[in-house]
Order: C-alpha cells, then sequence, then structure tokens
C-alpha cells in the first residue's frame, strides 16, 4: 500500500532525474562547445593567411624583378613561415590534434578533429586546393621567381581557396549555432517536464490527501454533533489516511457502544 512518504519521495526521485537529466545534457553540450571559440578563431584566420600568402608571393615576385635579392630572401622565408602556419592549421581542423595559435608557431593549443562529416569533406575539398596552389608555389621558389604560369596559376585559383575556406568557416558556424540551439530545446523541454511533474503531485495531493482529510474534518465534525450512525468510508489510498479512517471507524463504534450502555443503565 502506498503511504505519504513513498509518495513524497517518488516525486522527489522525479524531480532529482529530471535535474540529473539536465545537468548531464548541459555538460555534455557545454564540453563540445568548449572548442568551438578555437576552432571558429583559427579557421576564420585561415582565410587572412590564405591571401597572406599570395601577397608575400607576389611581393617577392616583384623584389626577384627587380633585382632586390635581400629583401627577396626576408619575404620568401616570410611566405613559407606563413604556409607552414596555413597548413599545420588545416590538418589540425581536419584530423585534430596541436595548432598554433600565433604565426611564429611558438604557441600551441589542442584542437579537436572535424565534428561532422559535412565540415570533413568541405575540409577536403580545401586541402585538395591548397596542394595545387602549394605545388605551384613551391614552383615559383624553386624558379627564383621566374615561372610566370606557376604565378599566375596561384592568382587565379586565390579567390577560389579564399571561398572555400568561407565555407568551412560557415559550416562550423552553423555547428556552433546548433549546439546552442539544442541546448535551449533541452532547457525548454526541461521546463515543460518539470511543469508537468507539479501539476502531477498538485493533483495527487488533492485526490489523495487533501480531499480525504477534508472529508475525515467532515465525518469528525458530525460525529462532534451527535451524528455517530454514518460509517466512515475506508480510504483505499494512502497507508496512513486508510488507518486513520479504520481508527476513527473504531472511535465511532466505541461511542456508540458507550452511549448505549449508559442509556441502558439510565432505564
Amino acid at each position: 500500500m502506498r503511504t505519504i512518504l513513498g509518495y513524497t519521495m517518488r516525486s522527489f526521485i522525479a524531480f532529482l532525474c529530471l535535474l540529473t537529466a539536465i545537468f548531464i545534457s548541459t555538460t555534455q553540450i557545454t564540453k563540445l562547445q568548449r572548442d568551438d571559440s578555437l576552432i571558429l578563431n583559427i579557421s576564420g584566420r585561415q582565410r587572412m593567411f590564405s591571401q597572406k600568402i599570395i601577397k608575400e608571393v607576389l611581393i617577392c615576385f616583384n623584389l626577384a624583378a627587380n633585382k632586390k635579392n635581400k629583401a627577396l630572401d626576408t619575404w620568401k622565408e616570410q611566405a613559407l613561415s606563413t604556409m607552414k602556419v596555413f597548413e599545420a592549421t588545416l590538418y589540425a581542423l581536419k584530423d585534430g590534434g596541436q595548432v598554433p595559435v600565433d604565426i611564429g608557431m611558438t604557441q600551441f593549443r589542442e584542437c579537436p578533429p572535424a565534428v561532422t562529416a559535412e565540415i570533413n569533406t568541405q575540409l577536403e575539398k580545401v586541402f585538395a586546393i591548397w596542394i595545387l596552389v602549394k605545388n605551384n608555389i613551391d614552383r615559383t621558389i624553386y624558379s627564383e621567381f621566374t615561372d610566370i604560369n606557376a604565378i599566375n596559376y596561384v592568382i587565379d585559383n586565390n579567390m577560389k581557396l579564399l571561398e572555400e575556406i568561407d565555407k568551412t568557416c560557415l559550416l562550423m558556424q552553423y555547428n556552433a549555432e546548433h549546439k546552442v540551439r539544442l541546448m535551449a530545446q533541452i532547457q525548454a523541454v526541461s521546463i515543460m517536464v518539470g511543469v508537468a511533474i507539479v501539476i502531477f503531485s498538485i493533483f495527487m495531493i488533492k485526490t489523495n490527501i487533501v480531499d480525504p482529510i477534508k472529508y475525515f474534518t467532515e465525518t469528525a465534525e458530525a460525529m462532534s454533533m451527535g451524528d455517530l450512525q454514518h460509517e466512515l468510508r475506508t480510504s483505499d489510498g494512502l497507508k496512513e489516511l486508510s488507518e486513520l479512517s479504520r481508527s476513527m471507524n473504531r472511535l465511532r463504534i466505541s461511542t456508540i457502544k458507550v452511549m448505549e450502555r449508559l442509556n441502558s443503565k439510565n432505564l
């Protein structure tokens, strides 16, 4: 048979399960969001690096044409350094691992791999374009910036590389926004479940506790006014109230017997 304590414990456990579910889901989503700022930052930085590489290669081409060898060596090293950071970041975005957070590659952060198949596929497109661009940049450097065809290929595919990187950034942005929407949906569902538990608990308290107590109070009031013929209905609900109804019935019967004895003596 159900008891008031058991009913209270069930309501408490239901709320505890709800809070646990909210905590676990929030923790998991927050864990997934932890690296979003890093990923969005370095993926956006790739757009800047792609343009920086082209600019530095063209500066080298101009310096080579003007026989400024000392400056050429400096800018060539700069271009190679930027290419190294760009490629290391690209690998980290796709496969995960250590990613440089500064252009000098003196500081690194752990980067998770691509979280969706769509982002991974898009990064593979960027890789395919980058390998061809990089090969032509290498041809340009090897030729001491005299290979016009290689230079033209780099210039012609510059915007294509930038566009594919931009698409990657958008996909990563959408993925981050999806996590925020998912958390909001979980919280909304949790609120609705919590409200449902409260409404159900109120209904059960009214039906199983408040209404029976109100009935017992009215019956006890009638008994105090001398109405002892009305048998108290036994509660089939909570154990404590069932015992109370039986006790009141025994009290009613005992009172009737005592009054009958008193009446018989008076006669």
